[in-house]
C-alpha cells in the first residue's frame, strides 16, 4: 500500500514538473493533474454512461378541443405504450367498465364519464411494440361501410385490423408503424355527415392526426374516427427500438 502511494505521489510530482516546465498553469495545471489522478486509478474518471431518450425532440403528445368534446395521445416512455383518450357522442349502452383486450396482448380499453365535462369518454392503450411487429390478426382494412379510413396515408397496409366486441362495446382498430386509428360506431347516433377537426401536438403547430366523424350509411352505423399518423422521426425511432 505505501510504495502504491508512493508511485502516486511520484505521478503527480512528474506531471507537475513538465506542467511548469512546458509554461502550463491554472486550468492546464488543473487538467493535467486530473489526467494523472485518472490513470493511477486504472483509467476510470468516474464518470458514467449517460442514458438518452430516444424520443428526444419528437412530439409524443397531443390534443384537441372541439364541438364534439375532447381528443389526446401520447406515448408513455417508461411503459413504452401509446395511449389514446376521447370523448364520445353518445353512451354506448352501459355503465364504466374496464378490461383487457385478449386479442391484443398487454391492450386494455376502459370507459366511463369524464370528469372534465361529464361526456362519456373511451381511452385505449397499447404496447408500441405491436405497432411494429403486429400481431397476426389482419381483419378489413377499410371502415365497415367499406370506406377507406379518414385521416390515414394510403398505401401502407395495417399491421393490426381487428374488431374487438366486448358486450355494447365494438370497436375497429387499425396500426402499423406509420398510423394508427380506431373506429367506434355509435348505434342509435348518427352524425349525417362526415368532418374531421385537426388532433395537433403539444405546441399546437403541427397537425398529428384527426377526429372524424362518419355518417351512417349503406345499412352500417355511423360512429367516431381517431387517426394519428406518425411523423417519419417517430416512426423511424419505433422501427429502430422494436425491429
Amino acid at each position: 500500500m505505501e510504495t502504491m502511494n508512493f508511485k502516486k505521489i511520484l505521478s503527480s510530482v512528474a506531471v507537475i514538473a513538465i506542467a511548469i516546465s512546458t509554461g502550463a498553469c491554472g486550468q492546464d495545471l488543473a487538467r493535467s493533474l486530473a489526467a494523472a489522478a485518472g490513470q493511477s486509478s486504472g483509467g476510470n474518471n468516474g464518470s458514467s454512461a449517460q442514458v438518452t431518450d430516444p424520443y428526444k425532440g419528437i412530439d409524443t403528445q397531443g390534443a384537441a378541443s372541439n364541438i364534439l368534446g375532447s381528443q389526446s395521445f401520447s406515448i408513455d416512455k417508461v411503459t413504452q405504450t401509446l395511449k389514446l383518450s376521447f370523448n364520445l357522442p353518445v353512451n354506448l349502452g352501459g355503465g364504466s367498465m374496464q378490461f383487457n383486450i385478449d386479442e391484443i396482448p398487454g391492450a386494455f380499453l376502459a370507459i366511463g364519464p369524464d370528469p372534465s365535462n361529464g361526456k362519456w369518454t373511451l381511452s385505449f392503450n397499447i404496447p408500441l411494440s405491436h405497432l411494429v411487429k403486429g400481431i397476426g390478426i389482419i381483419g378489413p382494412t377499410t371502415l365497415p361501410n367499406g370506406e377507406a379510413l379518414p385521416g390515414v396515408p394510403g398505401g401502407e397496409p395495417p399491421r393490426i385490423a381487428a374488431h374487438i366486441t366486448r358486450g355494447n362495446v365494438n370497436i375497429y382498430i387499425y396500426a402499423s408503424v406509420k398510423y394508427f386509428g380506431i373506429f367506434v360506431p355509435t348505434h342509435g347516433f348518427n352524425p349525417f355527415i362526415d368532418y374531421s377537426f385537426p388532433l395537433k401536438n403539444k405546441a399546437g403547430n403541427k397537425i398529428m392526426g384527426y377526429f372524424s366523424t362518419v355518417s351512417a350509411q349503406n345499412g352500417f352505423d355511423g360512429g367516431v374516427f381517431l387517426s394519428l399518423v406518425f411523423p417519419p422521426e417517430l416512426a423511424a425511432v419505433l422501427d429502430s427500438l422494436f425491429s
